[in-house]
């Protein structure tokens, strides 16, 4: 299975690759400047009038010891997702996404969790651009629902796998309030027929 995922993510890679290698630029077209691959964001916004995607693809592998045995932990980033759209010269408005696998596997037993981690809704404001000892300068504005669907389960030997799949969302006022609900049915027979959960979450001080 891990090879599977290996060579899933290089022939992701090469088509991703092929695809840009592919593209071509008119001279009328404004350059364009992405927010990856650096951590920070760029200062500049899309120009009015253009969309633009940009995404990527993620595989971490992390190999330590607990409690005696070699634990493996695989983390697959499938589609990290940034879409942005220009609505005028000085503001875009921004959506992005996450869909994520997780796995840890030892000799004896394995655990596997994948869905879709939040999706943040925003606008970035390009505030003015350099001058001087002036740096270029924005604003980036964000608000998130952590909506998240994802299948998770547990195998081990001589055990019939757990395998289930729940779904939900959480809203936050970007201060010191959380609202939240989820719920799941199991998809083997180990599982819970059902489950869900509503929770309410608080933060002191203001």
């Amino acid at each position: 299975m891990q090879a599977a995922r290996i060579a899933a993510f290089l022939l992701t890679a090469g088509l991703v690759v092929s695809f840009v290698g592919a593209a071509l630029a008119a001279d009328d077209v404004p350059v364009m400047i992405t927010d990856r691959p650096t951590i920070s964001v760029s200062s500049r916004t899309v120009s009015r009038g253009y969309f633009q995607l940009e995404t990527n693809i993620a595989l971490n592998v992390d190999r330590i010891i607990q409690n005696r045995f070699d634990v493996e932990i695989t983390s697959f980033d499938m589609i990290n997702t940034l879409m942005r759209f220009g609505v005028s010269d000085r503001v875009e408005l921004r959506l992005s996404t996450l869909y994520t696998f997780k796995s840890a596997e030892t000799q004896r037993n394995s655990t596997s969790i994948d869905g879709i981690n939040g999706v943040i809704v925003g606008a970035k404001i390009h505030l003015f651009a350099e001058s001087g000892a002036r740096p270029d300068a924005a604003v980036l504005v964000a608000h998130g629902v952590a909506v998240f669907a994802e299948i998770f389960g547990n195998a081990a030997d001589g055990i019939d796998p757990m395998v289930s799949v729940d779904g939900g969302a959480a809203w936050q006022n970007r201060r010191n309030i959380q609202v939240d609900a989820s719920g799941g049915i199991a998809l083997t027979e180990e599982g819970n027929d059902w489950f869900g959960t509503a929770g309410f979450s608080f933060r002191l001080p203001q």
